[in-house]
């Protein structure tokens, strides 16, 4: 009971599984991570198995990735993700079909068995996800700051000296912009930039 209780007061989803691969236990939070596991009917399920059924019940996003210029099967998949269970050195990312960002974490035991906890790091990811883009993009219209214009100039240049591309520079300009500014304020300057 008091191994229970533990579990249960861990924030993450954790689960056990044996040296034949077979769970021994979990905590609530990891079963709410994945209700599918629900439907295999017993419950000393293995991790294969566990994969298959929450790869049917679409709880993963899937990536349209091609080896050897053809599409991935899901035994490719499948076969990815045990490798990265059985030989996991450090923390890896997985990515929910509703678009939430998942760190698994993968220790073995003195058994030879898997200690396996699944965390829900979505915030954490968006943030850094929103620190890279407000690197590179105009934090008020979103578009491609100074420093990613550069950087796609000089790309697009380099190609076209390869003669693999010919490009075009446009440059806009708003006429009277400050005194919009100064007679109708930054607020109204600021609606008028996004919408242009």
């Amino acid at each position: 009971r008091q191994l229970e209780a533990a579990l249960e007061s861990i924030e993450d989803g954790f689960a056990v599984f044996n040296l034949f691969d077979e769970m021994t236990m979990c905590n609530l939070k990891f079963q709410e991570l994945y209700p599918a596991t629900e439907k295999i009917g017993h419950p000393d399920y293995s991790y294969r198995e566990f994969l298959e059924i929450n790869y049917q019940d679409g709880r993963y996003k899937k990536e349209q990735r091609r080896k050897n210029d053809q599409e991935e099967t899901f035994e490719d998949w499948i076969e990815l993700r045990m490798a990265r269970h059985q030989f996991a050195k450090e923390p890896y990312m997985e990515q929910f079909g509703d678009g939430r960002w998942i760190e698994i974490s993968e220790n073995r035991t003195p058994d030879g068995g898997t200690v396996s906890i699944h965390k829900d790091v979505t915030a954490s990811k968006e943030g850094q996800d929103q620190l890279k883009f407000l690197a590179h993009h105009d934090p008020l219209t979103g578009l491609a700051n100074r420093s990613l214009f550069e950087k796609n100039l000089q790309m697009t240049h380099e190609e076209s000296i390869s003669g693999q591309t010919n490009f075009a520079v446009m440059y806009l300009d708003l006429d009277g912009f400050k005194q919009v500014n100064d007679t109708l304020g930054h607020e109204f300057g600021d609606f008028l930039l996004t919408h242009v």
